[in-house]
């Protein structure tokens, strides 16, 4: 205002597009756009300025986690991951798929399914391994059990075959039948076949059963069954095997007195 009492209105540049501001401190502004565009000018560009500065920090944090994460376990040198959660499953163990770099081979890590297959899976020389081992424990099941059909076999023959009387065993036999022959070597020709009526034959029969062998019933009748225990006995003891009862049979199953007649 001047000394007269008027007041003096600004006065604008020759410029009509030139808005000159007093600034504080006494400094000139210069500005071509309007006022309310000037005053709006820090805050349009702020959210811009705002989202720029955090993506540059997402980028470098994570940058810094990406190579954070491919040194730890379920990581690697040669991988890298598609996005944090699947850093956190990888190296948590619960599961992720290495994305591998490029000129990586690929890599799975953690628990998921291609981990689950690797580790339930072998490889072709372990398979090879199982295999053989597979194939040498059933040679070695089968052996045993043959082992075993043997000896339960010997033992089925074991109970069939009743034991020995103290006396008459094939041990006493053996030793009687020498002591008998020599007793009736200069009457009785060994090789004869005496008569023998029902009862000597039963007898006959009676003698074959207490030395283990099974002549049938005691019938008195010379059978089949009787001629096969007779056979036997004569192969057990060194004898013409001619299932016929013959002195030296007699004399080997103890019967001295039917011997001869």
């Amino acid at each position: 205002m001047s000394e007269s009492g008027c007041s003096i209105r600004p006065r604008m540049s020759e410029r009509p597009d030139l808005l000159v501001r007093h600034a504080p401190h006494g400094r000139r502004s210069t500005d071509t756009r309007p006022p309310e565009e000037t005053m709006t000018f820090p805050l349009s560009r702020l959210r811009w300025l705002v989202l720029a500065a955090t993506s540059v920090v997402s980028s470098a944090a994570w940058a810094q986690s990406g190579a954070w994460c491919a040194d730890q376990r379920g990581g690697g040198s040669n991988c890298s991951f598609n996005s944090l959660a699947q850093c956190q499953a990888t190296i948590s163990g619960v599961g992720g798929l290495c994305r591998p770099r490029p000129g990586a081979a690929p890599v799975a890590t953690g628990r998921g399914p291609a981990a689950r297959r690797e580790a339930a899976g072998q490889t072709q020389k372990s398979r090879r391994i199982t295999v053989r081992e597979r194939r040498r424990m059933m040679k070695e099941e089968m052996e045993a059990r043959i082992r075993q059909q043997k000896a339960a076999r010997a033992a089925a023959a074991a109970r069939r075959t009743p034991p020995s009387r103290a006396g008459s065993g094939p041990a006493a036999s053996v030793g009687a039948a020498p002591a008998a022959a020599a007793v009736n070597v200069t009457t009785v020709d060994v090789s004869a076949v005496p008569a023998l009526d029902r009862d000597d034959i039963r007898k006959v029969q009676l003698a074959l059963r207490e030395k283990g062998f099974d002549p049938g019933a005691s019938s008195g009748t010379l059978t089949e069954r009787t001629r096969a225990a007779l056979r036997g006995f004569q192969e057990r003891f060194g004898l013409k095997a001619s299932g016929e009862i013959d002195n030296q049979t007699l004399l080997a199953l103890g019967q001295p007195e039917l011997a001869g007649r």
